[in-house]
């Protein structure tokens, strides 16, 4: 066996070792997990994201709860692996460097936060949608047609991780800005992941997705500026970093070929 295969074999053994001790393992447990509960219920006629997905504060069945139980529930499987291999990528190599108490912290916290900005840019649809119909319109006016329209505006709903796992991706980016991949530093994949979450936030300004993210993310920046992250605890030459870069490269070119497109 050549000596690449038994660093990449002894790497991978370690890798797996700390992802089941780790939050960012028990966080992937939790959101497959619950992924299974609710297709089992929906099997049942019960709707899991009616009560756990992030309504708009103005509706019906709003919960406070909602904005830390939305994170944990995903619309299919392919919304809930492209946030799990996100998570798994990006989670443990951060989790390393931030300790398992933080990076928890960090997790939900970012998404509570990206939640809480989802919230208002609905609302700032809802003030815009009232105010079309009637100039006059005021805060109280709004919160009336609120009232009455409670029902209706449970349909708005917001489920998935993407909001926490954004902010775990930029604390990548902020911790290994100094890393190359292809020639190219980290640091300015990072600034271009997140124009383009900007770009897509402007362009679909009714999707509280990118608000959520987007929340997310400066909550992130805003929390890693007080933190002192210890950097040096990541071993330089570990393989997850190098596939981690790799990864968030090919979802920015994507990205831009996307927009470019829908353009």
């Amino acid at each position: 066996m050549e000596r690449s295969e038994i660093s990449n074999s002894a790497v991978t053994k370690v890798f797996q070792k700390n992802l089941r001790n780790s939050v960012t393992g028990i966080l992937l447990i939790t959101n497959v997990f619950i992924f299974i509960v609710t297709i089992i219920l929906q099997l049942n006629g019960i709707d899991l994201a009616n009560w756990g997905g992030l309504h708009f504060f103005l509706a019906k069945d709003f919960y406070v709860y909602q904005l830390v139980t939305y994170l944990f529930l995903h619309a299919s499987l392919w919304h809930l692996f492209s946030n799990m291999v996100f998570l798994w990528l990006f989670g443990l190599v951060v989790e390393k460097s931030f300790g398992a108490r933080r990076f928890a912290i960090y997790y939900i916290v970012c998404g509570i936060i990206g939640g809480i900005l989802q919230e208002a840019t609905r609302f700032w649809a809802f003030y815009n949608t009232i105010s079309e119909q009637d100039p006059t319109t005021t805060l109280g006016t709004v919160f009336e047609a609120g009232k009455q329209l409670a029902t209706d505006l449970n349909s708005w709903i917001t489920i998935g991780s993407s909001s926490s796992v954004c902010a775990v991706v930029l604390a990548f980016g902020i911790l290994f800005s100094h890393k190359q991949v292809f020639s190219i530093k980290v640091k300015w994949i990072i600034i271009a992941y997140v124009l383009l979450e900007i770009l897509a936030f402007i362009v679909s300004f009714d999707n509280g997705a990118y608000a959520a993210q987007l929340g997310a993310m400066l909550c992130g920046f805003v929390i890693l500026c007080f933190w002192k992250n210890k950097k040096e605890s990541v071993a330089d030459d570990d393989i997850m970093i190098d596939w981690a870069m790799k990864i968030l490269l090919v979802v920015v070119g994507i990205n831009i070929v996307y927009l470019f497109l829908d353009f």
